[in-house]
């Protein structure tokens, strides 16, 4: 998985914060890695996420369904109204949307998905880690 260089000082933060109570193995090798990378240019990392933020600025209430998954790709664990949008550059940059569905009264009120769906709700910009399985 490739991220940009200059969220490095961010995840090892994050990695040495989360994981202090955890000595696991994979653990350890997560901070060994980050202590090898250049962290000596944070001033890189401002840009970046600022890139980052401005780009989910976009989503607004009434924004459609189309327009989000041509700009970001989203999670795999799919929903029809919550769906966690991934920052295409960076893919521990994650915001969740709510989505107004029509629903077909036929079939137990199920969601039925559409292009033109429209954002009725944006959570907050979040960091989150991107699947270290």
């Amino acid at each position: 998985m490739k991220f940009h260089p200059a969220i490095y000082p961010l995840f090892f933060t994050a990695i040495t914060s989360f994981g202090a109570d955890n000595n696991s193995k994979a653990n350890d090798d997560q901070v060994a890695w980050l202590e090898k990378q250049d962290t000596s240019t944070p001033k890189n990392i401002i840009p970046f996420m600022e890139k980052c933020l401005f780009d989910f600025s976009t989503i607004k209430v009434g924004v459609t369904r189309a327009t989000l998954e041509n700009q970001f790709k989203t999670n795999s664990a799919y929903s029809p109204t919550n769906v966690t949008f991934i920052h295409p550059q960076c893919s521990y940059f994650h915001i969740d949307v709510e989505f107004q569905v029509k629903r077909d009264p036929a079939e137990q009120n199920r969601a039925i998905l559409g292009k033109d769906d429209k954002v009725i709700h944006v959570s907050k910009p979040y960091i989150e880690r991107a699947g270290w399985d």
